[in-house]
């Protein structure tokens, strides 16, 4: 009952794997370029990668998406997408098990918190 509405929220609003991503590649990328972000280009760029992740997670490739927009919006160039579009795949692997992650962890808390959480499964899978 608990993941059948903490799911679909949260994997719809929950996208910290893509968020992390798209921070850490922007200052790769300008690291890359030579270019120094000030405290204020790092600010925009963990909002800017927060807002772009919204509804991205079931899009296919959403990730490369995002990293388009938030990349021209913070000065560098559009080509630099292309150095990060031939790992994006294998990176989505690891920012899925973030996101999964997370998601499962709030929806044991909302589960525990409303006295529904099962024990016994916890200890012992083979119950299932």
């Amino acid at each position: 009952r608990i993941s059948g509405v903490a799911a679909p929220l949260a994997m719809a609003m929950n996208s910290n794997g893509l968020a992390i991503y798209l921070s850490i590649a922007v200052v790769t990328l300008s690291q890359i370029y030579n270019l120094q972000l000030s405290t204020g280009q790092l600010l925009q760029t963990i909002i800017l990668s927060t807002l772009c992740t919204f509804g991205t997670v079931t899009v296919p490739g959403g990730g490369l998406v995002a990293l388009a927009i938030v990349v021209p919006a913070l000065g560098l160039p559009l080509e630099s997408v292309a150095l990060l579009a031939g790992v994006d795949w294998f990176s989505g692997m690891f920012r899925t098990l973030l996101n999964v992650d997370g998601d499962t962890f709030i929806a044991m808390l909302i589960a525990k918190d409303e006295k529904e959480l099962d024990y016994r499964l916890l200890k012992d899978p083979a119950n299932i």
